[in-house]
């Protein structure tokens, strides 16, 4: 989590943050969702990013618009939209319903 918000771009910040991890081939995956806010007002919606056991990467489309990690989408055997990213982003999305 500190490594996400030490990588967002200067004047954002992530809000409504939930994370989810799994064992892919014997390696913990974290994915982790959040609600991108700059000025008081959300810029970007569920952005997602994933931790496959050696440091952080941006997993879906806008997580390259917000933060400088690495991209891991086609080097990981992970998508944003795959079935933990649409758990962890569900969450994100209640979180931010109960705002």
């Amino acid at each position: 989590m500190s490594a996400i918000e030490a990588s967002l771009n200067p004047g954002l910040e992530l809000i409504n943050v939930a994370a989810v991890s799994t064992l892919v081939d014997g390696i913990e995956y974290t994915y982790t969702s959040g609600d991108v806010y700059k000025d008081g007002k959300r810029s970007s919606s569920s952005v997602v990013w994933i931790t496959p056991g050696f440091g952080v990467m941006g997993l879906s489309g806008n997580s390259r618009d917000v933060s400088d990690l690495p991209f891991g989408r086609g080097i990981l055997d992970a998508n944003a939209g795959d079935e933990y990213g649409a758990k962890v982003q569900n969450c994100v999305i209640g979180l931010s319903r109960g705002r």
